[in-house]
């Protein structure tokens, strides 16, 4: 499928791309959906997005054959799902977002990978599959939880409420990190990485970091299990 600049796409029944491509070109081309729950399948290697400034924007998106590339800013409002087998690699400076009713499955040898952001805007994403591309949990519009997994990038806690404070609350069990971990408060309020809540297991490979530039605080709340990290420590 090719959307050029300026058009719109409505997607609003189940539909099954087998060539892999929703490509646009050109400048502020849509993908989205007029109606429905409609979910998106993408069945074969392809690509989304391109061109300049493009919004895409699916209620359901499965990635069900070969590696999908998100070249552009993509946002899934319910279901994120990536079937065994198969990839989405997230390009360089590229976000994909699940929105704060959304979920984000990844089954069996399934992979989310590449140098952009997947963003977590809910407390839904799964612990199965291989999840290497950096991951933000935004809480910006309410408080999320971080599910215990193995993260192979770095992984980013983030606000940028300017009215509320917010917790990102870390699920029991091992937290494997193999990345850096950043907490960023972006706005006036601050930011909590809530460890004391259900005491996990966590091991940080990179650096743990304060980065926000925001006038809100970071914290960490460990509780009582053990906290391994090992680089620096910059708060």
């Amino acid at each position: 499928l090719l959307v050029d600049g300026g058009a719109t796409l409505n997607i609003d029944t189940d539909t099954t791309v087998t060539g892999g491509d929703i490509t646009t070109s050109g400048a502020s081309a849509v993908v989205t959906k007029s109606a429905g729950t409609p979910t998106v399948t993408l069945g074969s290697t392809g690509a989304l997005g391109g061109g300049t400034t493009p919004t895409l924007t699916f209620y359901n998106l499965t990635q069900n054959g070969g590696t999908t590339t998100v070249n552009s800013d993509t946002s899934v409002t319910s279901t994120l799902t990536v079937n065994t087998g198969t990839t989405v690699s997230l390009a360089s400076s590229k976000t994909l977002t699940s929105g704060t009713s959304g979920t984000v499955t990844i089954n069996g040898t399934g992979t989310i990978s590449g140098a952009g952001q997947l963003t977590v805007q809910n407390s839904n994403l799964g612990t199965g599959g291989t999840l290497s591309s950096i991951v933000r949990f935004d809480a910006t519009s309410g408080d999320i939880a971080m599910p215990n997994r193995t993260y192979g990038g770095l992984v980013e806690v983030y606000n940028n409420d300017g009215s509320n404070a917010r917790v990102v609350t870390m699920t029991a069990g091992t937290h494997t990190l193999s990345g850096a971990l950043n907490l960023l408060a972006a706005n006036t309020q601050n930011v909590t990485l809530a460890g004391a809540t259900n005491n996990p297991t966590v091991n940080v490979t990179g650096d743990i970091d304060f980065t926000g530039a925001g006038a809100g605080t970071e914290v960490i709340t460990s509780g009582t299990a053990t906290w391994t990290g090992s680089a620096n420590v910059n708060f």
